[in-house]
């Protein structure tokens, strides 16, 4: 990475008692700190000054519209999966290497999943002798090894033994051929070292098989259903009986619950989904993203604008839908690049530009904005438009030549010019929100849901469920009493108590906040149910956190009051932060800077309570015990990729060519 220079900026307007810091401009274009010295980062990048990639990411890149890029560590070679945040080199298994952990080293090999594969052949009769075999490849095609043995009423059981290093459980896979027209019916016994004469004794490790008939070679895994218990085996030497007859039987293989389960199989999804996938990128996840609302701000749409490049005269700006699920937008390429709106104000303000664009170039491009309004000097400002091929429209503010957010002051009107001596991007909408109500949340996309590439949202079906993880021994509150006026103090809950309207049912969709996937059961908190009671009993007092599980896609981040008594009272808040997840997000009850309260009553009441204006709706709240409590919690757990695994590679018994 190139020497970063940090850019000094000024805290605000009340920069003359505020510290100076330095933000790393150079690398990340992120707007300066205003106000409390945090400059205001990209999604994936975090530190005080912007410079520090986020556990799982690496590459800070000024182009990147997102700062840096996921790791995309191997989940089978690495340990862990983040990365060094400049190089992008992942911490490896022994005798993995490669950058991302996905190489064997020299004279190291990955085996299949078939690697604890035992001949038939190999084995013995029951009474020690050597296993009775053919090696006829017209009777066995494509047979491995010596040969294979020929069960038949002179060979009805052959044992074969091996050794377990590890304890687990297994599935018992069977390569064979029936060249019959029925079924044959089997057993599988499973023994320890010794006992294989008191084999009639051993019924818990010993189940039936079917070989169905075939003229080819085939699979077949015992158990054969997930209703039978599998083997359970610990380290030390085993022996499989096999009972059958009128079969050829090739080999066997071990398949360890690691492997038919797949439970390392959990993804952490970092890239954004794109609308033009590369072939390599379009069956991969990815995440939706969607942006705080700005419908009720003033704005102009791109195509109503007038362009001017290569020296022709201006004109109405063209326009290009660039996919069926895109909106109409501006075409704005080309030399000498001059795009105009206007947008009348209804107040003489100070207003905040954010330009809604799509950027098909792979790097960003930097336009001067010139501002007109009438009695005011001209005022020029600057934006980056990065990047941007997703399948949303991404957003850029305007700033000063000090990195900071630009407020226009505008009377009556606004003449805006976007100009660049060269640019390739288009332009949906520039809107004008007034400096007192912009935050920089209107600029920063949030998750949706999980998808794959060449998706939007709602797409019915687009989103792929995540999972939030309960921690052991807690209580999940769902219902509760609501309110119509909330807390008025300390010495009281609720005023006027009701049993909790729950959402739920396709009746009262419309009431459901719009980003919800599913169809949970909710309660709506708003003016006219601003409050809601919740009553447990813990059976053990100490010390617990408390967890709100809610959903809030309508405004920038505010605080919700939330009242515990449990023996002693806390009054504290909990971020309902902006939230378009589809499955809700969580947030942590914070009061006299703790997160972990004290309980010394059974009996415990919480009081969750939003402000007049603001709606969100709650999904349950979590009770945790100290000892459970882990910030894990807070986040959906990583894309468990373990079906697909099983459903692709377990039809064959987990053969894979």
């Amino acid at each position: 990475m190139a020497a970063v220079q940090p850019v000094t900026a000024n805290a605000g307007p009340t920069s003359l008692a505020q510290p100076v810091i330095s933000v790393h401009l150079v690398t990340t274009d992120t707007p300066a700190a205003q106000g409390n010295g945090q400059c205001f980062c990209k999604p994936n990048v975090c530190s005080r000054t912007c410079s520090v990639c986020k556990d799982g990411y690496n590459n800070l890149e000024r182009t990147n519209f997102f700062g840096c890029q996921g790791c995309q560590c191997d989940i089978g070679g690495s340990i862990g999966l983040t990365c060094d945040d400049r190089t992008g080199r992942c911490q490896c298994r022994k005798n993995v290497e490669g950058l991302k952990c996905n190489q064997p080293k020299r004279n190291h090999y990955f085996p299949d999943l078939h690697h604890l594969k035992f001949e038939i052949e190999d084995g013995t009769m029951m009474d020690g002798r050597p296993v009775r075999f053919n090696y006829n490849p017209l009777e066995f095609e494509a047979f491995s090894w010596r040969g294979y043995a020929q069960m038949s009423s002179i060979q009805p059981r052959v044992v074969v033994a091996f050794n377990v290093s590890s304890p687990d459980l297994f599935h018992v896979v069977f390569r064979y051929v029936n060249r019959g027209t029925t079924d044959v019916k089997g057993r599988v016994s499973v023994l320890e070292e010794g006992k294989h004469v008191l084999c009639s004794n051993c019924s818990d490790q010993s189940k039936q098989i079917i070989f169905a008939p075939g003229s080819e070679p085939s699979f077949v895994t015992v158990p054969q259903n997930s209703f039978v218990e599998p083997f359970v085996l610990n380290p030390g030497t085993w022996s499989i009986i096999i009972e059958a007859q009128d079969i050829l039987l090739d080999f066997l293989v071990l398949l360890p619950s690691a492997y038919y389960e797949a439970p390392v199989l959990q993804l952490k999804v970092t890239e954004a989904c794109k609308y033009k996938p590369s072939p390599e990128e379009a069956k991969k996840n990815c995440l939706l993203y969607k942006y705080l609302s700005l419908d009720g701000f003033l704005s102009a749409p791109g195509v109503d604008g007038t362009c001017r490049s290569n020296n022709h005269l201006p004109r109405r700006c063209q326009s290009e839908t660039l996919t069926p699920r895109h909106p109409p937008m501006a075409i704005c390429s080309g030399n000498d690049i001059n795009v105009q709106l206007k947008i009348t104000v209804p107040r003489p303000s100070g207003y905040v530009l954010v330009v809604e664009y799509a950027n098909e170039d792979e790097s960003s491009q930097t336009l001067s904005i010139s501002m007109n309004t009438p009695g005011r000097q001209t005022q020029q400002e600057s934006i980056i438009l990065y990047s941007c091929k997703y399948s949303f429209l991404c957003r850029g503010v305007a700033v000063d030549s000090k990195n900071r957010v630009a407020v226009f002051g505008l009377t009556t009107e606004g003449d805006v010019q976007f100009i660049a001596d060269r640019a390739n991007f288009f332009l949906y909408k520039v809107y004008l929100i007034p400096h007192e109500e912009f935050t920089m949340e209107y600029v920063e996309p949030k998750m949706h849901c999980i998808s794959t590439h060449g998706t939007f949202s709602p797409d019915s079906g687009a989103c792929i469920p995540s999972r939030f993880q309960t921690p052991s021994q807690s209580t999940v509150l769902k219902d509760g009493l609501a309110s119509l006026e909330g807390l008025r103090g300390e010495e009281s809950y609720l005023s006027v108590q009701k049993p909790v309207d729950r959402l739920e049912g396709p009746q009262q969709v419309e009431n459901q906040p719009r980003t919800a996937v599913d169809n949970p059961e909710l309660t709506r908190l708003d003016g006219s149910q601003n409050a809601v009671m919740y009553s447990t009993r813990v059976q053990t007092l100490g010390r617990y956190a408390f967890i709100l599980h809610f959903y809030q896609p309508n405004h920038p981040t505010f605080p919700v009051q939330v009242y515990l008594n449990g023996g002693r009272i806390w009054q504290g808040e909990a971020n309902a932060t902006f939230c378009p997840h589809g499955f809700g997000c969580r947030g942590l009850m914070i009061s006299e800077n703790q997160i972990i309260l004290d309980v010394t009553d059974n009996e415990v009441f919480i009081t969750i309570k939003v402000p007049r204006g603001k709606t969100v709706w709650l999904d349950y709240v979590l009770v945790v015990p100290e000892a459970s409590y882990s910030s894990n919690y807070l986040v959906e757990e990583p894309l468990d990729k373990s079906y697909d695994f099983i459903s692709h590679c377990g039809a064959n018994s987990f053969y894979i060519k």
